[in-house]
């Protein structure tokens, strides 16, 4: 990750290489190698802010069977592409040292366990509301004892969207969680896109207003490429459509040469609030998509899946061979990350300032 600006930029795809014994989890942050956009695996794990502090390979062995079952999530922040770089106070390189961010990672771990409901709050028929979540995110942290300077937040999961439609209020929940260097979340949700538009909107103004940043979480707005269409599915000789559950029984993953319809379709859940943004001159400071099981997956019955699609094996040369499958499917996901979302947000000049996204345009 690297700061262009005032934007957090990401990229690099995750490498993995068999040698390690099946099910090794060794994590290593490492240069991304070209400029493709950031992918991580989770494993499964929380896809929480820990992991979108900084672009990590992670190395896996795999059984002879192919390769390990994962989930796998991305974290994509706009801007041109860098090297990778981490998050937190600059060393005179402008990098942060790696123990700096492993530091980071842990405290941010310790604050999300902190923030856990007791039994009784957590275990009742109703869910605690958001004000509720926020009030004990507020009641469990302190303000910083000095001033965070030009660092990024913490960004908290919970903390996603005040939970307040009463100005007086959301300007004090803001005051309280910048004081506490935490980063106020807002998403965007093309389902309910023009009343989740009016409450960003009405978010970042009241942030600009008060000098601080704006903060977007678009993981709706990347759903679904694979929504289901049987136009989607994998196809076999005698013509037979069939899907990938191997994911989720709830996900049908099929054909990564099946998606051409559904760019535009997504592309344009992006456009609609980027372009909002930008008629309003509002500039976005750190954005970011949680993109799992959906698009072009190599992993789980991927490649068994696609070992049995006709459309697959015409176009892949050698299907038998893994590593050839995996470069064919990355590369795919990889351009429909840089479509929807890279792309989308940069054609844009937003903020007070002309800009693509913290990339310097002439005024």
């Amino acid at each position: 990750m690297e700061r262009t600006g005032r934007t957090l930029t990401a990229h690099g795809p995750v490498n993995r290489s068999a040698g390690l014994r099946p099910g090794a989890n060794l994590i290593e942050p490492r240069i991304a190698p070209d400029r493709r956009p950031a992918l991580r695996d989770s494993r499964g794990a929380s896809t929480n802010a820990k992991t979108r502090m900084g672009t990590m390979n992670r190395r896996s062995g795999r059984s002879a069977g192919g390769p390990p079952a994962v989930s796998e999530g991305v974290s994509i922040l706009a801007g041109e592409p860098p090297a990778l770089q981490c998050v937190g106070s600059r060393n005179g390189s402008g990098h942060v040292p790696i123990p700096s961010l492993l530091r980071t990672l842990v405290a941010s771990s310790a604050l999300a366990a902190s923030l856990c409901l007791k039994p009784s709050e957590s275990l009742g028929a109703e869910p605690p509301s958001k004000h509720a979540v926020l009030q004990k995110i507020l009641e469990t942290t302190k303000p910083l004892p000095v001033n965070r300077g030009d660092r990024l937040p913490l960004f908290v999961w919970a903390a996603m969207d005040v939970g307040t439609s009463d100005e007086n209020e959301t300007l004090a929940i803001l005051r309280a969680l910048a004081a506490r260097g935490i980063g106020a979340i807002t998403s965007w949700n093309p389902q309910n896109k023009e009343s989740s538009l009016r409450e960003a909107l009405r978010i970042a103004q009241l942030q600009r207003k008060l000098g601080l940043e704006i903060h977007v979480n678009a993981t709706s707005c990347l759903h679904q490429f694979f929504n289901g269409d049987e136009r989607t599915a994998h196809v076999t000789k005698a013509g037979e459509r069939f899907f990938d559950l191997s994911f989720d029984s709830n996900v049908k993953i099929g054909c990564p040469f099946a998606l051409d319809h559904r760019r535009p379709v997504i592309n344009e859940q992006m456009d609609y609030f980027a372009r909002a943004y930008h008629e309003r001159g509002l500039g976005i400071d750190f954005i970011f998509a949680d993109w799992e099981i959906d698009g072009p997956i190599e992993w789980n019955g991927a490649w068994q899946s696609s070992r049995r699609c006709q459309r697959c094996r015409d176009r892949i040369r050698d299907l038998a061979d893994f590593t050839e499958f995996q470069k064919v499917t990355r590369t795919i996901r990889s351009e429909l990350q840089r479509e929807a979302f890279a792309d989308t947000l940069s054609v844009w000049s937003i903020g007070t300032r002309p800009r693509r996204l913290g990339i310097p345009i002439p005024q």
